[in-house]
């Protein structure tokens, strides 16, 4: 595990969480994944966000990059070219 990612999870209180961290919530899923391996990429000192627009509406971000949309009465993420 990367220094960034133990700090994240085991050092740095989260403000969604209560101020509480990570590794103080976590249980682990009875789910078991079975499809195909994922490389995942962990990226550290960046931020991912959700600012709501309009009812049932949001934009997600990446720092200061604007990802997409939210419909939030239907669970639809839309991107950039449909938002």
């Amino acid at each position: 595990m990367s220094d960034c990612r133990k700090e994240i999870n085991n050092v740095r209180p989260h403000e969604e969480l209560g101020m509480k961290r990570p590794k103080n919530i976590y249980k682990k899923s009875r789910w078991i994944w079975e499809g195909a391996e994922v490389e995942r990429k962990f990226v550290c000192r960046y931020y991912a966000s959700i600012k709501e627009t309009a009812e049932n509406r949001s934009e997600i971000w990446f720092n200061d990059f604007l990802m997409g949309g939210l419909d939030e009465s239907t669970g639809r993420i839309s991107s950039l070219n449909a938002a």
